[in-house]
């Protein structure tokens, strides 16, 4: 008997699944119950679940005691772990039903600060042979993707999602192109998209150093004769994750592939031009996009379709719990590039460019640490975890997201707000690009979609309306200035990126918040009350330009006209009398960050 399970009550527990129901008791102790209850409390209430010392969870040969001596925290090791003591939680606000392990402490030396650590996020392993057993976690094949479960992903997203899911937030149909050029999968060339009805796959990825096939002026013509990419002249030249690619969209039962090493002509200005332009478009347009997020380059490949790809290498550490229960982190909170990790390094979410693809993708099959997920405009969905009513719910609200997704937030806010550009422009400018001077390429489809949200447009990733206020943008760490490569293939303006903007500079930066307009988030860059603009400023087409426009920075203006009740308000625009209280009233500063009255939650100790 495990330490603490003092009688028959105490080493069962009656657990609730999801839909209320209840399922068989679970034999097990006292602190294994504890664990398996927190599964059964609603997704949308937080849980705190009180352990104990560690000393205790540390007695008896229940397997629990082999957990806790072997748990590793955020931090690190911490001091005196013994004598602390143990909290199980999950935050009500988040998109999952996953469970941490918590300790506070504080560390030692007088001026020691207290210290809030957790264990990685762990989700209880399903059990079919128990009805209604709370558990979503999954065993997977270490080496092969089951290929009907993604199939499975593609089929609901398109039964179920319907329009949700066929188009982006700030999208119009004039948005909606067809690119010049396809890889068409079957007779393995390349294909002039006139007159091909049916959908694309776009293919995401990280080049890196590899020496890709690109199409170029002078085999571009032989590209497009069947059967030419199959040639080892030509195919020998193709990078795995490209040919991987070929293979895993026939078995998903689609035919046409772009992918942008072969479907633009690399050394045409003009088509490289406007390719690059459109590309949010070229992806916001694909049938799914392919996200291929492991590896260092493009010769990592898609692994783990089996007689298709190669094998991956997938690792799942169940934990031992007692009556044969048993709980394991999740793929999602796994972290890549740890020392000792022995899997290739990742580049694909550094890069500026796949950024902005992975962005505008509305739905997405993303292989990630040797799993696959698929990603739409209303789900998450995991290989790892059985699916869940309830937590898609919360992922379809763009609040309810992790912090992860905060860039995707302007997607679904038409209020021109300043922190709202602060969280894309921040998490954009501090991307790699091969080409420093691509930086306001890479970042043109975002741009133009913004144009949607901001008065006037955006100037060089400035909002004309704020234009004023947002030239006091402030980096959150050093700057570098972004100068044209030597090898550069662009021209134009990119060239030239002005030291005023955000973008001739390398590195996290944020907008000022305008503190009589909006409630600053956390870590926001404060100004206390701009009072009124103090100088007019113009656009030319360049320095010596005889002509030049008044920019229309309207801010001002309309802050006046908020604060007069009678003043007609822009069009577009309605006007609500804003009463302080309940969360926001009650407020209290604590330290750096707010305590916010307490949410639901449900306290077991």
């Amino acid at each position: 008997m495990c330490a603490g399970a003092t009688s028959s009550q105490d080493r069962g527990t009656c657990l609730g699944s999801s839909d209320g129901s209840k399922i068989a008791p679970v034999s097990t102790c006292a602190i294994c119950a504890k664990i398996i209850q927190c599964f059964s409390i609603p997704v949308d209430e937080k849980a705190y679940i009180l352990m104990g010392y560690v000393a205790s969870l540390l007695v008896g040969e229940c397997p629990h005691v082999d957990f806790f001596k072997k748990v590793e925290f955020a931090y690190g090791e911490i001091p005196g772990y013994e004598e602390r003591v143990l909290f199980l939680c999950r935050p009500g606000s988040s998109a999952t039903t996953a469970i941490q392990f918590r300790c506070s402490y504080k560390k030692p030396g007088r001026t020691g600060r207290r210290i809030l650590t957790s264990s990685a996020q762990l989700e209880l392993v399903a059990r079919q042979d128990v009805h209604g057993h709370p558990g979503r976690a999954l065993i997977l094949d270490p080496h092969w993707i089951d290929e009907k479960v993604v199939r499975g992903w593609i089929s609901t997203c398109d039964t179920m999602h319907g329009d949700r899911c066929k188009t982006l937030p700030l999208f119009r149909e004039e948005d909606q192109i067809r690119p010049r050029l396809f890889v068409d999968t079957q007779q393995n060339c390349i294909v002039e998209s006139k007159g091909i009805s049916a959908g694309y796959v776009a293919l995401s990825y990280s080049w890196g150093q590899t020496r890709n096939l690109r199409n170029e002026l002078k085999i571009c013509e032989e590209l497009q004769v069947p059967g030419v990419l199959a040639r080892d002249e030509f195919h020998q030249q193709l990078p795995s994750t490209i040919t991987d690619a070929f293979a895993i969209i026939q078995s998903l039962g689609q035919r046409y592939l772009w992918v942008d090493a072969l479907c633009i002509v690399q050394d045409d200005e003009q088509h490289l031009h406007l390719e690059l332009n459109q590309m949010h478009r070229v992806y916001a347009g694909a049938v799914f996009t392919i996200i291929a997020g492991d590896g260092a380059d493009a010769n990592h490949g898609l692994r783990g379709f089996k007689n298709l790809t190669a094998p991956r290498l997938l690792q799942q550490k169940p934990i031992q719990l007692a009556a044969d229960e048993s709980i394991m982190q999740d793929l999602r909170s796994r972290t890549m590039g740890d020392a000792g990790d022995s899997r290739p390094k990742k580049v694909y979410y550094d890069r500026a460019w796949t950024f902005q693809e992975n962005l505008f993708s509305r739905k997405k099959i993303i292989f990630e640490d040797d799993s696959v997920r698929w990603r739409c405009q209303c789900s998450d969905w995991y290989e790892d975890l059985l699916p869940d009513s309830r937590v898609d719910e919360r992922v379809g609200n763009f609040w309810a997201l992790p912090g992860k997704y905060l860039a995707e937030k302007w997607f679904h806010c038409s209020v021109p707000a300043l922190s709202i550009l602060s969280d894309i422009a921040g998490a954009y400018n501090s991307k790699i690009l091969t080409f420093p001077e691509d930086a306001l390429s890479a970042f043109a489809g975002i741009q133009s979609t913004l144009h949607r949200i901001y008065p006037g447009g955006l100037i060089y990733g400035i909002p004309e309306n704020f234009f004023d206020v947002a030239l006091t943008w402030q980096p959150r760490a050093s700057l570098a200035r972004r100068k044209a490569s030597a090898k550069s293939h662009s021209g134009g303006l990119s060239h030239k990126l002005p030291s005023w903007s955000w973008l001739g500079w390398t590195g996290t930066i944020a907008f000022p918040t305008d503190l009589e307009f909006e409630i600053a988030p956390r870590g926001s860059v404060g100004i206390e009350g701009y009072t009124m603009p103090v100088t007019e400023w113009y656009t030319m087409s360049s320095p010596t330009s005889a002509e030049r426009r008044l920019i229309q920075s309207t801010w001002y203006e309309n802050r006046l006209r908020a604060s007069r009740d009678a003043t007609e308000v822009p069009t577009g625009w309605r006007r609500e009398r804003f009463e302080v209280g309940g969360d926001l009233s009650s407020r209290r500063v604590l330290g750096r960050g707010y305590q916010y009255p307490r949410e639901v939650a449900t306290i077991l100790l």
